[in-house]
């Protein structure tokens, strides 16, 4: 996922895996009636508010839906939200209405096994400490947009880069009568924090433990608590322009690889030095900068998350604002200290599909946001398996998609 998830999404940590390969984009399964029994486990209200942010963008304009080779144009797609919310709506005061759903048209795309499993990761929203000034253990600035990083769309200037994010970087002043400016890569993380290309700038917004200030920057968005009890609300601005790199994939002789996750991956960094801590956090060049600004996180559509409801997925691969059902295993913890959960229970899910993110690639690759918060943290590290996803659609008679298998 920043807005939320341009970098989230991202605890890919080292799954590799199936979980970030390329599905075909362009086939899709249709499936009438949909396998499954649909019973949503979360308040609705929160989904139908969100949705409602999909169909003020549908109804200007949008572009179509892409479906794999299935477009809907978006105006067709709005009224069909608007009957397919109406009939959520009658499902929340009777739960037999839920039936009425399964029979519509429903899409999934192949997937990693070709019916449809995608492999499912979690992000969420830190609440750590920090200082508006560097004191103790608060020694890793959190840094403002600097003014010196430019973008670059090269979609511009060559047409087989359409749809390739912008490219960022710095310019070089010419040295010389006899030379030109030059665009050169921003500064690593390395050059950041180790040599200090930003210090004396102003540019700080807050002081953090540097550990909680990595996984603030995978994440993309937090909340930041002073001593005085006041909050600081950090949203994602801008990124340095180097490729997102996981530091789990330099643990795996560390950490077991079912235990490989967020909150394992931390507890090892906690147990070394602060060297040995740097030079594993540098194995990431990728670096975010932050802005204060109060509310909700906002996703790359420019919308609010809502906890357990948002998705990030590829934006090649399935198309922005659209609805969907989300069938995935949930961590059940028996205490709020737990820190393995004691067994796992199926969730049906409605989500929307509002966000991306830098390692959310391919049409196999799903990120779910969970909340804010330790709780949210502690799901959010163990979901990191194949799960189910399903897109009710209009589709006009004599469609070609693939059936289900």
């Amino acid at each position: 996922m920043l807005v939320m998830s341009r970098i989230l999404g991202l605890i890919c940590f080292g799954f590799s895996l199936v979980g970030c390969q390329r599905a075909r984009p362009e086939k899709f399964i249709r499936l009438n009636p949909l396998p499954y029994s649909i019973q949503d486990d979360l308040a609705l209200t929160p989904l139908v508010e969100a949705a409602g942010q999909s169909l003020i963008r549908f109804e200007k304009g949008q572009k179509p839906l892409k479906f794999g080779k299935l477009k809907v144009e978006a105006s067709r797609y709005a009224s069909f939200l608007n009957e397919f919310l109406a009939l959520v709506d009658r499902a929340s005061r009777n739960s037999s209405e839920w039936k009425a759903l399964n029979n519509l048209d429903w899409v999934t795309p192949q997937g990693l096994d070709g019916g449809g499993s995608i492999f499912l990761t979690s992000y969420y929203e830190p609440v750590i400490a920090g200082s508006r000034v560097k004191e103790g253990v608060l020694t890793q600035a959190l840094y403002r947009r600097p003014k010196d990083l430019v973008e670059v769309g090269i979609s511009f200037f060559d047409q087989r880069f359409d749809g390739i994010r912008m490219m960022r970087g710095r310019l070089m002043p010419p040295q010389s009568a006899d030379e030109k400016i030059s665009m050169l890569p921003y500064f690593s993380r390395r050059e950041i924090d180790e040599k200090g290309m930003l210090q004396n700038k102003k540019l700080e917004v807050v002081w953090v433990d540097p550990i909680d200030a990595f996984f603030l920057h995978i994440q993309g968005s937090g909340t930041v608590e002073l001593a005085d009890g006041s909050r600081v609300l950090l949203r994602y601005a801008d990124q340095n322009g180097h490729q997102y790199q996981s530091i789990g994939k330099f643990l795996r002789d560390k950490i077991p690889a079912e235990k490989l996750n967020s909150m394992e991956i931390e507890k090892y960094l906690r147990s070394l030095d602060a060297n040995a801590v740097s030079q594993i956090l540098y194995k990431n060049p990728s670096y975010v900068f932050f802005e204060e600004k109060a509310g909700k996180p906002i996703t790359a559509w420019q919308t609010e998350v809502v906890s357990g409801r948002t998705i990030a997925t590829d934006v090649r691969e399935f198309p922005p604002g659209a609805i969907g059902l989300l069938i995935f295993e949930s961590p059940v913890f028996t205490s709020p200290e737990a820190t393995e959960p004691a067994f796992w229970t199926t969730k049906t899910r409605l989500v929307l599909n509002h966000d991306t993110g830098g390692a959310i690639k391919g049409g196999a690759r799903v990120d779910l946001f969970w909340g804010s918060g330790d709780d949210a943290k502690r799901h959010a590290s163990w979901i990191r398996h194949r799960a189910r996803l399903y897109f009710p659609v209009p589709i006009p008679k004599g469609t070609a998609l693939l059936p289900a298998p």
